[in-house]
């Protein structure tokens, strides 16, 4: 995306400070400022989930702040420690988070003023309202941009196409927006759903980077 290298730098600069705590809402402080160049703010949020959950929403109804970032859990006081090991996937997670709802405010921005919402690939019977939100045009775009994203922060050292392929036959080969298609859809991949996001994903794998990966060399 076109915002991938100016996003990443800028949430790098706060690794070290980040570090230095194991507080949540600490790491909410240090990384408000920092994502707000990008128009985000952070909200800190109670949740069913034991441990703590990093996600994002794009709201245009919203007039101070279109542009969310949520951390959330069920314990306040439950640690989030941040390691060598484990501080990149944590920045990672809100990089691609803030370039996921950059891309939904682009679909929204530039779409025609009667039409509110883009529609989904999954109608009827056979939908569910997890299929219809992972079905519909404008996240399937956004989530094919997560997984290029995915490929290639996990995956440095290999062809971005060849992980992309090996997925298939793979069961060592793990991309998370792919795995969580696969809950909903199953694995048949001739369902337009999964048709769509593959292409997609194909499409983007050219135009996204990650310089910070899960690897601390690169081949």
């Amino acid at each position: 995306m076109y915002l991938h290298s100016e996003i990443e730098d800028t949430l790098h600069y706060s690794r070290d400070s980040l570090l230095c705590t194991t507080d949540m809402r600490a790491h909410a402080y240090i990384l408000r400022i920092v994502v707000k160049t990008f128009g985000f703010d952070i909200d800190v949020q109670k949740s069913p989930q034991k441990r703590w959950q990093v996600w994002g929403y794009y709201s245009p109804e919203l007039t101070r702040r279109d542009l969310w970032l949520v951390f959330s859990c069920k314990d306040w006081n439950e640690p989030h420690k941040l390691t060598e090991r484990n501080v990149n996937k944590f920045l990672f997670q809100i990089n691609t988070t803030m370039q996921h709802e950059l891309l939904h405010r682009s679909q929204w921005l530039y779409r025609d003023i009667d039409l509110h919402d883009s529609k989904s690939l999954i109608r009827g019977k056979a939908s569910n309202k997890q299929k219809t939100y992972l079905g519909n045009y404008d996240e399937i775009e956004a989530q094919a941009h997560d997984a290029a994203m995915e490929i290639r922060f996990y995956y440095p050292q290999m062809k971005p196409e060849k992980v992309l392929q090996n997925y298939f036959t793979d069961p060592k080969i793990s991309i998370p927006t792919f795995n969580s298609y696969t809950r909903a859809f199953g694995r048949d991949y001739s369902n337009p759903v999964w048709r769509r996001l593959i292409k997609k994903t194909c499409q983007w794998l050219p135009y996204t980077a990650v310089k910070h990966t899960s690897r601390k060399t690169h081949v």
